[in-house]
């Protein structure tokens, strides 16, 4: 499994650089013919080909939002199947912190034939956590630190520093990251793929639905005295 999973890594992290530089084509070409992505809103996109067209219209209408992401494992499901669960944040254009808005569950399903991995799957689910704002926090905290840490990719686990260290993870989240803040000064969208529209009541790009409820509904205030017994 071991070569495996560094296979299924580079992949993955090939993946989020694509993404970052804004290549459309790099991005779609570690997929298989037949594989499909689930963008941030659900909005599939299936095989290379629209992949591509996809994201190259994405990166011409909007500044989208560098990558940074945080494994949670790599497991094999059988002969040559092996999936990649992690979690990601955005790094706005022009900007330095994460957008918790736009935090993300990544699952990524890799087969591999003839010696060569590709993406059979890839899906993105909002790490929207409703009704239960600390676990946002909690997950912004974590990825903020991949961010510090100048990773683009960071494992969980004793071995991330000597992993990171071997690849030189920390010098290609330098390359991509740095110049994307430095060149795109104005920030139109934090667009996970596809591309969400941001707005001030939703500032992911969709409506709101919080603590699980019926659209357009809010969640129940709890009183200075509820929080303080709470807190108690």
């Amino acid at each position: 499994m071991g070569e495996e999973r560094q296979q299924v890594l580079s992949i993955y992290e090939r993946l989020l650089e694509a993404w970052n530089r804004r290549d459309p084509d790099a991005f779609a070409s570690l997929f298989g013919e037949t594989g499909s992505s689930v963008g941030f809103d659900g909005s599939p996109m299936n095989g290379q080909t629209e992949i591509a067209a996809t994201l190259r219209a994405i990166f011409a209408d909007h500044q989208t939002a560098a990558y940074v992401a945080k494994l949670r494992e790599i497991r094999s499901l059988g002969s040559g199947v092996t999936l990649l669960r992690a979690v990601v944040g955005m790094i706005p254009p022009g900007k330095t912190e994460l957008n918790p808005a736009a935090n993300a569950i990544q699952s990524l399903v890799v087969v591999t034939e003839a010696a060569q991995p590709r993406i059979a799957l890839l899906h993105n689910t909002p790490a929207a956590f409703h009704g239960r704002p600390h676990m946002v926090e909690q997950l912004t905290d974590e990825l903020t630190e991949v961010v510090r840490q100048r990773q683009l990719v960071a494992e969980a686990g004793q071995q991330a520093a000597a992993a990171d260290e071997r690849r030189g993870r920390s010098g290609r989240f330098e390359a991509i990251v740095t110049p994307l803040a430095a060149e795109r000064q104005t920030v139109t969208a934090a667009t996970p793929f596809p591309a969400p529209i941001q707005t001030p009541s939703a500032p992911h790009g969709y409506p709101s639905r919080p603590c699980g409820s019926t659209r357009g509904a809010a969640c129940p205030r709890r009183s200075p005295a509820r929080r303080s017994a709470r807190a108690s």
